[in-house]
């Protein structure tokens, strides 16, 4: 297995991933899926490799696992100590079913860890309520932040 980073190439794949992620973890809500992939869609081909960079774990050439790092630029604000005003969200992470419990999620979390680090992000953020991937983001050095809150007007 290889970690690559996926290209406009990678796209009808990656769909299919995120679709089937969003499904298992029940993240469609009350919006149709067919919308949410022509939007994933739209937005992946706009961003890819600039803004978005998405990471796979090819077996065989086969994507089985991705993970995404989106690099946001904000507002310039000192005390979160970020001097260049550049975050990192890290989301997207998935794994197939037969290649989950063997590393592979945390692997790509690294690289994308690394990448971004290796373009001057300092700061970086996710979000999840798995228990198992709340363990391996620690593991990692992530910590909790109690200060986020959402508006969702679909809840």
């Amino acid at each position: 297995m290889e970690i690559r980073e996926l290209t406009i190439d990678n796209l009808e794949e990656y769909l299919d991933l995120r679709v089937k992620m969003l499904s298992e973890n029940k993240e469609v809500g009350c919006y149709d899926i067919a919308k949410v992939k022509d939007q994933t869609r739209d937005y992946y081909i706009e961003n890819i490799n600039k803004s978005l960079i998405i990471f796979g774990m090819f077996e065989n050439d086969r994507i089985v696992a991705v993970t995404s790092l989106e690099i946001i630029k904000r507002l310039p604000t000192p005390k979160i100590n970020n001097t260049n005003s550049v975050v990192g969200y890290i989301c997207g992470v998935y794994t197939c079913e037969e290649y989950r419990r063997q590393g592979i999620s945390k692997e790509l979390v690294i690289k994308a860890l690394d990448y971004g680090r290796n373009r001057g992000i300092t700061r970086f953020k996710l979000t999840t309520h798995n228990p198992v991937a709340v363990k391996i983001y620690e593991d990692l050095g992530f910590k909790h932040d109690e200060n986020t809150m959402i508006l969702n007007d679909c809840d």
